[in-house]
C-alpha cells in the first residue's frame, strides 16, 4: 500500500512540474508580442548548417521550435534534445529521404545496428511543417516541434538546453559519418552569443575498415592455410628440413594472431573514441557482434595456449587427449569467426553505406578450403612411396602409442640385412669352419667397410624412412 501511495505522489509531481513549466512558457509568451530571431548553430564541420527560431502556432497559441539543416551530401539527416550532453534518452527527430517521414525517436543504447533508436508511439508524433528534400548535392530537413510535450525532453525558453545533430553515410539508417553538441544558456531568443559547442566527432570508419580487413585475412586465408599445413603434412616437404609443415602450421597461426590483436585492439578504440566523453561505451554488451568478439579472443589464446602446453609424445594418454581438444577447438573456433567476419562485413556495408564485400571474402576463403579439401580426400585413395613414414608421425603427433613401434620398425628393419650376411657368410665358408668357433661372421670381418645391402634388402628405404619420421616428430 505504502508502495502505491509513493508512486501516486510522484506522478502528481511530475504533471505539476510539466504544468508549471508550460504555464511559464504560456507567460513569457503572452508578457510579450512574441518575436525571435533565427539563429546559426555554427561549428567546425562546413558541411553542415544548422539554424533555429521560436514561434507562436496561430491556431492553438502554443510555442514551437522550428529547426532547418542543411547538409552538403546526399545521407539521412537528425536533430535532437536532451537533458544533458548524451544522446541515451534523448528525442531525436530524424528525416530519411525517399524512404520515412520526419519522424520522432528516441535513444536507448549505441548499438550501431539500429535497434536502440526506436521511433516514439504514433500519439507523439506531433511534429508540423516536416520536410525532408534532397537534390544532387544537398539534403535538408525542416520541422516545427512544442517546447514542452509529455514524456519528451523539454525545450525551455529561458534556462540550459543541449541540442544535437548528426548525419549518416547514405540514405539508409545507420551510423552517423558526423555529429555534434551544443549547449544554450538563458533566453534563446536573445541576441548575444550564449552558444558552447561541446563536441564533434566522427565514426573512425577508416578504424572498423583496418579492423575487417585484418580479421578477413586472418581468418579466411591464413588460418585455412595453417590448418592445410597440418592435414596436408605428407605433401609439405623440402629436402632434409624435419617438420616443415609443423613449422608452417605454427608461425602462420602465430602471425594470425597478432592480426587478431591489431583487429581487436582497432574496433574497441574505434568504439571508444566515437562515444560522446563520459557515456559508458558499453564495448562487449551492447550487441552481439562486440559479444561475440570477445569470447573469440578469450578462445583464441586458450587455443595458442594449448600450443605452446603440447606434451611430450611419450605420454600418450594425455597426448591424444589434448590432441583431441586441440583440433575441435580450432575447427569450432574457424566456424564461428567466418559467422563472425561475414556479420562484420554486412554490418559494415549496411552501417557505412558502402559495397558488401561478402562475395570477395567467401570467394578467396572457399577457393583455399576447397583446394585443401580436394587434395586431402585425394591423399585418403592414393598414397605417396614415403606416406608410411609420414602417417606414422602423424599419429605419434595424435597421441597414438607408435613411439615404441618406430623404434621397433628401426630394429625390424635391420635384422633381414644380418640374416643375409650371415646366409651368405655360411655359404661361402667350409664345413670346417663352421665347427670352429673361433670364426667370426662376414658382417663382423668386414666391420669398418661399408657393405652394400642387395636389392631385396629393405634396410636403407625403411630404416630412412623411420628415422626421418622420429626426427620430424622432434622438430
Amino acid at each position: 500500500m505504502m508502495r502505491v501511495i509513493f508512486f501516486v505522489t510522484l506522478l502528481l509531481i511530475s504533471l505539476s512540474s510539466v504544468c508549471c513549466h508550460a504555464d511559464d512558457i504560456h507567460s513569457l509568451a503572452e508578457s510579450k508580442s512574441f518575436s525571435c530571431p533565427q539563429k546559426q548553430l555554427a561549428t567546425d564541420d562546413t558541411s553542415v548548417q544548422t539554424s533555429y527560431t521560436i514561434l507562436q502556432d496561430e491556431d492553438d497559441g502554443e510555442l514551437y521550435i522550428k529547426v532547418r539543416v542543411v547538409y552538403e551530401g546526399q545521407a539521412w539527416v537528425g536533430f535532437g534534445f536532451s537533458r544533458n550532453d548524451r544522446m541515451i534518452l534523448a528525442t531525436l527527430i530524424m528525416g530519411f529521404p525517399g524512404f520515412i517521414d520526419v519522424r520522432k525517436y528516441t535513444a536507448t543504447n549505441y548499438d550501431p545496428a539500429g535497434s536502440g533508436i526506436p521511433p516514439l508511439s504514433e500519439k507523439q508524433q506531433t511534429l508540423k511543417d516536416t520536410l525532408i528534400e534532397q537534390n544532387s548535392t544537398s539534403t535538408v530537413l525542416e520541422f516545427r516541434k512544442k517546447l514542452v510535450e509529455e514524456n519528451e525532453v523539454p525545450i525551455n525558453l529561458d534556462g540550459t538546453n543541449y541540442f544535437m545533430y548528426a548525419y549518416g553515410f547514405g540514405n539508409d539508417f545507420g551510423t552517423h559519418e558526423n555529429w555534434g553538441v551544443f549547449k544554450l544558456e538563458g533566453d534563446l531568443c536573445k541576441e548575444e552569443d550564449n552558444l558552447t559547442v561541446l563536441e564533434s566527432g566522427d565514426s573512425y570508419t577508416e578504424y572498423y575498415a583496418a579492423h575487417g580487413i585484418l580479421a578477413a585475412i586472418a581468418w579466411g586465408v591464413l588460418t585455412p592455410l595453417a590448418i592445410g599445413m597440418s592435414v596436408l603434412r605428407k605433401w609439405v616437404t623440402c629436402g632434409k628440413v624435419a617438420g616443415l609443415w609443423y613449422k608452417i602450421h605454427f608461425y602462420v597461426n602465430l602471425l594470425a594472431l597478432l592480426m587478431n590483436i591489431i583487429s581487436f585492439a582497432l574496433a574497441v578504440s574505434a568504439h571508444q573514441l566515437s562515444t560522446p566523453e563520459g557515456e559508458d561505451p558499453q564495448h562487449f554488451t551492447g550487441f552481439a557482434h562486440a559479444s561475440i568478439g570477445l569470447a573469440i579472443m578469450i578462445l583464441l589464446f586458450l587455443q595458442v595456449l594449448g600450443g605452446f602446453l603440447r606434451p611430450d609424445k611419450d605420454k600418450v594418454k594425455i597426448r591424444f587427449f589434448w590432441f583431441s581438444i586441440h583440433r575441435w577447438l580450432g575447427l569450432g573456433l574457424v566456424v564461428l569467426c567466418w559467422y563472425q567476419v561475414h556479420d562484420g562485413l554486412m554490418l559494415f556495408s549496411g552501417l557505412f553505406n558502402t559495397p558488401s564485400y561478402i562475395g570477395a571474402f567467401w570467394g578467396v576463403t572457399g577457393t583455399i578450403t576447397g583446394i585443401i579439401s580436394i587434395m586431402f580426400i585425394y591423399g585418403l585413395f592414393f598414397k605417396k612411396p614415403d606416406d608410411e613414414a609420414v602417417e606414422k608421425d602423424s599419429k605419434i603427433e595424435e597421441g597414438a602409442d607408435y613411439t615404441a613401434g618406430v623404434s621397433k620398425g628401426i630394429e625390424e628393419s635391420n635384422e633381414p640385412s644380418e640374416k643375409e650376411d650371415k646366409g651368405q657368410s655360411q655359404d661361402t665358408d667350409t664345413p670346417d669352419s663352421n665347427s670352429s668357433g673361433n670364426d667370426k661372421p662376414s658382417h663382423e670381418e668386414n666391420e669398418g667397410e661399408e657393405v652394400e645391402p642387395s636389392q631385396d634388402s629393405p634396410v636403407d628405404d625403411s630404416t630412412e624412412n623411420n628415422t626421418s619420421s622420429v626426427d620430424e616428430v622432434e622438430g
